[in-house]
């Protein structure tokens, strides 16, 4: 690399940027605005991790750990939580339905006609009439 010899504002291409960065990346204490990429971000925040003593490396890879278990621990609960609130709405969803069936069959014993619980409730009179069949079985 003795022949690479560009600076910063001279880099073009993304074989100039790599040149550069192997070229300076001891002496580099922050990450040039030409190299503002997500690969060189990640290079640069790799070469901070190897550049750390053994004493705070350990606590950084420490603290990665506890943050994986938290996230872990909070995905978990989350989908948990999110599967619970389906079964719940299923439940909802069925109890509504055989509540409707109920007043549906109430309504019919109590002489109105199918025609007119269908205006009540605004289901269609083959609905009632299908649930009311099938309750006689």
């Amino acid at each position: 690399m003795p022949k690479f010899n560009k600076s910063e504002n001279e880099l073009e291409t993304d074989f100039d940027r790599w040149m550069y960065v192997f070229k300076n990346l001891q002496s580099l204490d922050n990450m040039p605005a030409k190299l503002q990429n997500k690969i060189f971000s990640k290079l640069f925040g790799e070469a901070e991790l190897a550049n750390l003593q053994p004493k705070d490396r350990a606590a950084y890879e420490e603290s990665l750990k506890v943050y994986r278990d938290l996230k872990n621990v909070t995905d978990t609960a989350f989908e948990d939580g999110f599967k619970e609130g389906l079964e719940s709405m299923k439940f909802s969803i069925e109890n509504e339905r055989r509540q409707k069936e109920i007043l549906i069959l109430a309504l019919v014993n109590s002489g109105k006609s199918l025609e007119e619980i269908s205006k009540l409730l605004g289901i269609d009179v083959d609905q009632i009439s299908a649930l009311v069949d099938k309750e006689k079985k």
